[in-house]
């Protein structure tokens, strides 16, 4: 028997005007459709109803997490579209080992709190309505490398940077109080998201903002590469300030 090439989905991100939405628990499938018209006559064979395709339908799909109220430019903002029926971009990115992504355009149709139980947490569930064609990328965007420079020096990166592999530690110089990473990659948008959900897009080779660190303490950041209409390449950092 064939060993199977299923993947996981954990790992998966939903985007929402370009803040990443927190502690999500469920992405909805991407649902496509197409209206039809009925071309039945009285010459269709054998008495058969016979139609033809029209409208192209989007449809709309659910998220649900953990409520977090300190996600403002997440959840928050994503409830504040709700009120101002704004039309945002969103993107849903699965696991890089995936290399597949959806991107569209919609709107916020609903909003809804979880019940409130004593021996419970807090959720929410939010729906997106579609308009217009949603976009699927199945080729990975290009991949690259970074380096990470601390306040008092360069940081020792586990395993060594490469295009092929997703996940490090970054170990700084102890008593480091700040750091900037510098990604490099021949092709794409560079965008790095911070610990606390704050992103910026760097340019390849330069410099990103400075990102303040914990002291004897660890951030996770990540650096996202998106190429048009291909999926991200996203790069997890353990940023670690030693003792």
């Amino acid at each position: 028997m064939v060993a199977s090439l299923a993947k996981i989905a954990f790992g998966s991100t939903f985007t929402w005007d370009g803040a990443p939405i927190a502690e999500l628990t469920k992405i909805g499938g991407v649902k496509l459709s197409a209206k039809t018209s009925d071309i039945t006559s009285f010459d269709s064979d054998d008495a058969y109803e016979e139609v033809i395709p029209t409208i192209l339908n989007g449809n709309s799909f659910d998220i649900e997490g953990l409520l977090i109220v300190g996600d403002t430019l997440g959840q928050v903002a994503m409830l504040a579209d709700f009120h101002a029926k704004s039309l945002k971009a969103w993107i849903i990115a699965y696991p890089t080992a995936v290399a597949a992504s959806w991107t569209g355009n919609g709107y916020l149709t609903a909003f809804e709190m979880g019940d409130a139980n004593f021996d419970g947490v807090l959720t929410f569930k939010a729906t997106i309505q579609n308009t217009g064609k949603p976009s699927l990328g199945i080729t990975a965007s290009t991949g690259g490398t970074f380096t990470v420079t601390g306040n008092n020096g360069a940081a020792v990166v586990n395993p060594a940077s490469a295009a092929g592999v997703y996940q490090y530690v970054a170990n700084l110089v102890a008593g480091a109080v700040s750091y900037q990473v510098t990604p490099t990659c021949a092709a794409g948008v560079i965008t790095l998201i911070d610990s606390l959900g704050n992103s910026q897009t760097i340019i390849s080779t330069n410099l990103s903002t400075v990102i303040a660190c914990t002291a004897n303490g660890m951030q996770n950041i990540k650096l996202i590469n998106t190429e048009t209409g291909k999926a991200p390449t996203t790069y997890v950092i353990h940023v670690v300030e030693p003792v």
